[in-house]
């Protein structure tokens, strides 16, 4: 039998591709025998072009670029935009763009961006967090987990030409995409460890959903719009994202003024000595942007205050009529609202069944009470008896509340709140952990800005001082409560101290003598950039035509590795009025945010290190 054949000259890779069907429906049949052909209806241009794209998307990354040049160039001709249509099919995307290709370059890499960019982030976010680079386990140069990530990133950095650096070793890592010159145009900064999700911290299955936490927190998967797990929001999707913009600014041929370098701290989460060597010695780039914040953009953060007080244990006194607390815990580390927390206690004079009848019935008067406050729901506390295999009898009581990053401790419900109104309403005896609770009770419990500690202040610009009681514990002879702080300017370092030393005299005026300051405490300075600079501007511009809004520069309670860059500023991750879910349970980004996340670092990039920031080619339509 005779062959029909068809012939296609494709004007770009997938023209051919795209016409596979029609070749098969031009196929020899023999015609009296053939079905009737039902008539279907033409798709839509659009559908069409959809199809093309998201088909290029599966490409590699060199002939990507070549047929998305080819659609855009496509679509120029079809919106009769003659001069658009013959540069796109003037340039050749083989090399560095020249000064004149620099606008298609541009236009076809943003494409790209906006319409592949979404999966590809998620994917390399899902590899990263799958990958338990906890600090608090092990330092980077001795933790596999971090060395599985450096492989990880080692490879993704080869397969889009980049070069990956461990500087330190295990203080930081880089990845670089060579600009014009040795000069670095770029950097941005994030890091690679994340928190901890259990304690002591240790590494968990993949697929184990930790306590508090309703989904897997290393099996990062997409629920209802959301990516989630831990370390999707501080820090891995930045580091996703940036990464996947570099691949593609070198894949289009983009070359920057001078180096881009993506810088990843592995120990933020835990000490800063090491991002501190870095960025001394690290080349000095033209502008230093952090994404590890929020937008529109962080001008101003405050200074990290590491507090706390105690008071010695004392033996348990076996007389008395008050029941004794054995057991103390609460809070997983220093910078997490904490969301758990639990005491067990020993009857004196009653029985446990006394006990745990006169708990049980205290526990509904004190969530009651917490239901009648403003923004006091979603405690829960549960009370069952704990029998003693090396003690005594006792009754356990749980609270459990809602955790937060302690920057924004207001999102979060306080666990160790009701704990130390429980020991209250209990009447329990006096001792370390009794004096502790009441602290917690007289200065922390409702009043997250230090007023009635006595350290109180604020800025016009930057708000007032953030107060949180995060970490208790009983255990080495005393009972000891941690205290995170978030101040803004106003007074210096030194004077501060000595406000906390005044607060520690007035705390053992009410609760005694032998309440004291924690050994080793941490007073940070605020860290403040000029506003109006270049750096800020341009990336509120990007903010504005990306997401349609206006926006302002802000100050922020957290720190983040900004302030060891001079004149470096936050942009991203979060955005405003959503809230902060990084060092929470259930951590996650919104997989909407991610994609606007990756395009204004795509825009940001383009704007800061290319010369077409002058000349408008790199605004984005």
């Amino acid at each position: 039998m005779r062959s029909r054949y068809i012939h296609v000259r494709a004007r770009h890779p997938l023209a051919a591709a795209g016409l596979l069907s029609l070749v098969a429906a031009a196929s020899c049949t023999n015609g009296s025998h053939a079905p009737r052909p039902i008539a279907q209806p033409a798709p839509s241009v659009d559908r069409v072009q959809d199809a093309d794209r998201a088909a290029a998307c599966a490409l590699a990354p060199a002939a990507r670029v070549r047929a998305f040049r080819d659609m855009e160039a496509r679509d120029a001709h079809a919106s009769r935009k003659a001069a658009r249509a013959s540069a796109l099919e003037r340039w050749n995307p083989d090399g560095p763009a020249s000064a004149a290709d620099l606008p298609q370059a541009i236009g076809v890499a943003r494409a790209i961006i906006r319409t592949c960019s979404t999966d590809e982030v998620i994917d390399l976010t899902r590899r990263l967090v799958a990958l338990q680079t906890v600090a608090a386990i092990a330092p980077a140069p001795s933790n596999p987990e971090f060395q599985a990530m450096a492989q990880v990133l080692t490879r993704e950095a080869a397969k889009a030409g980049l070069q990956f650096r461990d500087i330190g070793p295990g203080d930081a890592w880089e990845i670089t995409l060579a600009g014009r010159g040795d000069a670095r145009a770029l950097s941005l900064i994030t890091h690679g460890d994340v928190v901890p999700v259990n304690d002591p911290p240790s590494v968990i299955g993949r697929g184990v959903i930790p306590e508090g936490w309703t989904v897997p927190a290393f099996d990062a998967k997409v629920v209802d719009g959301r990516l989630y797990g831990r370390g999707t929001e501080d820090d891995k999707v930045p580091i996703a994202a940036s990464l996947v913009v570099m691949r593609e600014m070198r894949a289009a041929g983009i070359l920057p003024d001078g180096e881009v370098t993506l810088a990843i701290g592995t120990a933020e989460e835990e000490a800063w000595e090491g991002m501190r060597r870095y960025a001394a010695q690290a080349k000095h780039a033209r502008y230093t942007v952090s994404l590890d914040a929020g937008f529109p953009v962080v001008s101003a953060q405050s200074g990290f205050v590491a507090w706390g007080v105690r008071a010695p244990a004392g033996k348990l006194p076996t007389a008395g009529k008050r029941p004794v607390i054995r057991e103390l815990q609460g809070g997983l580390f220093l910078t997490q609202v904490p969301d758990h927390a639990w005491m067990v206690i020993e009857p004196r004079g009653e029985s446990v069944a006394a006990l745990l009848s006169r708990a049980q019935a205290c526990a509904a008067q004190e969530l009651e009470a917490r239901g009648r406050l403003p923004n006091q729901d979603r405690f829960r506390i549960s009370v069952q008896e704990q029998a003693g295999a090396t003690a005594s009898a006792g009754v356990r009581i749980v609270v459990d509340g809602v955790s937060a990053h302690a920057s924004v401790a207001a999102q979060g419900r306080n666990a160790l709140w009701p704990l130390a109104s429980m020991a209250r309403r209990l009447d329990a005896a006096a001792g370390g952990a009794r004096a502790v609770l009441d602290v917690i009770a007289d200065a922390f419990d409702g009043d997250q800005h230090g007023e009635r500690l006595g350290v109180a202040y604020e800025d016009p610009f930057m708000g007032r001082l953030l107060v949180a009681a995060t970490r208790l514990r009983l255990a080495e002879g005393y009972a000891t409560v941690e205290v995170n702080m978030r101040r803004p300017r106003g007074p210096s370092s030194e004077a501060f101290t000595e406000t906390l030393q005044g607060a520690v005299r007035k705390l053992q005026e009410r609760h005694g003598k032998e309440l004291e300051q924690i050994p080793k405490i941490y007073v940070g300075s605020p860290y403040v950039v000029d506003a109006t600079q270049p750096l800020v501007t341009t990336l509120l511009g990007v903010y504005r035509d990306v997401t349609g809004r206006e926006g302002k520069a802000e100050p922020m309670n957290g720190g983040t590795y900004a302030r060891l860059f001079e004149g470096a500023v936050d942009f991203g991750p979060g955005f405003p009025g959503a809230p902060y879910t990084g060092h929470g349970a259930d951590e996650y980004v919104e997989v909407a945010a991610l994609s606007k996340i990756t395009e204004m670092v795509f825009e940001a990039a383009i704007r800061l290190t290319t010369a077409s920031r002058d000349s408008g080619t790199g605004t984005a339509p």
